[in-house]
């Protein structure tokens, strides 16, 4: 049984796990607009999402692509969780909220006109039943923008054909954007693509159309949020804990590809962001 004295004990036993991170963005960003640090080195690598065929979902593993460094696997045995992230930046545009994320599986390479058929031949690799897993398309290579999309997809019941609303695509032509969130144009819609009413996570997308079409690519990365975490002081860093901020942890899977997304306040271009994941696990 999972307990709190379990959680508390698991540093003094020697079940823990801290590891650093740092990322350097290289492209102009905007105030509001969310951005994919996984596109950026410098620890973990920098991935484009471009391995695999396009259009093919391609599964993403710790084993085979890397990731944030949250430890080895834990088997049947044991329970490990996301403890908490530490966050620093002296960059002024870097105040801002992130999210740690688990990373299943993208579709890459998807141009930006009519409709593109997905390929399912992979499936995801971990939360298979699709529950809590979202949409987020990310700019590959730089469109003009103000074009519409909308994915159709299968939901965690493993009902397909389910809709996502129409969607405008932002002007933010820099790789790593989040193409269909910002601030102030209508018909965007944030971090996440707005799933149909009820749905409560995707298993797959089976194709995305464009009625007002675009220049340029993007993934379709399918991801399970776990810890929403910030930057809010440039002077000192932010250090977030599960259970005191959040209160609770989320578990973290056997080869887990982890990564961060970003909502800066203005351009990161040069910015160091840098911190640490703690991880801890529990006998089950």
């Amino acid at each position: 049984m999972l307990t709190h004295a379990k959680l508390f004990a698991s540093p003094d036993e020697g079940r823990s796990h801290s590891r650093p991170w740092i990322k350097n963005p290289s492209v102009v960003t905007a105030s509001g607009i969310w951005m994919d640090l996984t596109m950026f080195g410098r620890y973990p690598a920098a991935n484009y999402f471009t391995d695999g065929t396009p259009l093919a979902a391609q599964a993403l593993r710790r084993s085979t692509f890397g990731g944030l460094d949250h430890g080895e696997d834990k088997g049947s045995d044991f329970r490990k969780f996301l403890q908490g992230v530490t966050v620093c930046s002296t960059t002024a545009a870097a105040a801002m909220p992130l999210r740690v994320m688990d990373y299943l599986l993208y579709y890459p390479l998807i141009p930006m006109e009519d409709t593109q058929e997905m390929d399912n031949t992979v499936t995801l690799p971990r939360y298979e039943d699709g529950k809590g897993v979202q949409i987020m398309l990310v700019e590959q290579f730089p469109y003009i923008g103000g074009g519409t999309v909308q994915i159709t997809y299968t939901n965690s019941d493993g009902v397909a054909g389910r809709q996502t609303a129409i969607t405008t695509i932002n002007t933010q032509t820099a790789l790593g954007t989040i193409a269909h969130s910002g601030p102030a144009t209508a018909g965007l819609s944030g971090l996440f693509m707005p799933l149909a009413s009820g749905d409560g996570g995707v298993r797959s997308i089976e194709s995305i159309t464009f009625p007002v079409a675009d220049s340029g690519n993007l993934a379709a990365v399918l991801v399970k949020p776990l810890m929403p975490v910030g930057n809010y002081e440039v002077t000192n860093p932010s250090e977030w804990d599960g259970l005191r901020d959040l209160g609770m942890l989320e578990q973290i899977q056997d080869d887990a590809y982890l990564s961060l997304v970003c909502q800066p306040v203005g351009s990161l271009n040069g910015a160091i962001i840098e911190g640490q994941i703690r991880t801890l696990w529990v006998e089950v």
